[in-house]
């Protein structure tokens, strides 16, 4: 009796989907707060956002000003893009470019400002790209992805003053190292998963 019972439910459940989006907001939160912990959520822009921000951390202050003010510039065009142009796919080179920069991470190579620009400007434009709200119209949509502007832009920044404050001794430079061997591990995992569902 309780074997068919999960079965009528099961069935039902199958034969009634809903509506499944890659980016929808959580139910219960405002649009701007949505935004906001957006890139949390997914993740491979939490692991790209991470992955730089710990990147330009390991290089130093000198190393990071030119990036820093490319960044956010960038980011803003990302999302101005998506806005007009949106669904553009950029996740596979999202977490290409995360395992790339956890692996010099791990490598702890010093890096020119050009490169450390280089990979600011990509990760900024990648994930503006990538944060369009499908479900979303006019001022809410506005509003989220305001929200997801300044998130992109602030979580790196916290990653990197963790990565700056530990690069003053050599067993803190380990855990700095170690976390970006993390990172490249995880983006490669999350690389695996989505082509292996996408066989499915």
């Amino acid at each position: 009796m309780i074997f068919t019972r999960r079965a009528i439910v099961f069935a039902g459940l199958n034969f009634a989907p809903n509506i499944v989006l890659a980016h929808t907001p959580i139910k219960g939160m405002n649009h701007f707060v949505n935004g906001f912990l957006h890139p949390v959520f997914v993740p491979a822009h939490l692991i790209s956002l991470l992955a730089i921000g710990l990147l330009l951390g390991q290089q130093g202050p000198n190393r990071n000003r030119t990036a820093l003010a490319i960044y956010p510039a960038l980011t803003l065009i990302g999302i101005i893009t998506t806005e007009f142009q949106p669904g553009i796919w950029v996740e596979t080179a999202l977490l290409i470019g995360a395992m790339s920069m956890g692996l010099l991470i791990a490598m702890s190579l010093r890096l020119s400002t050009y490169w450390c620009t280089l990979a600011a400007a990509f990760t900024g434009l990648a994930i503006g790209l990538d944060s369009s709200q499908d479900s979303l119209t006019g001022m809410a949509k506005l509003t989220t992805l305001a929200g997801s502007g300044i998130g992109i832009v602030l979580m790196p920044v916290l990653a990197m003053e963790v990565a700056d404050y530990f690069r003053k001794k050599t067993w803190q430079q380990v855990g700095i190292r170690i976390l970006g061997s993390w990172i490249a591990a995880s983006a490669f995992l999350v690389l695996t998963l989505t082509f292996s569902s996408e066989k499915l």
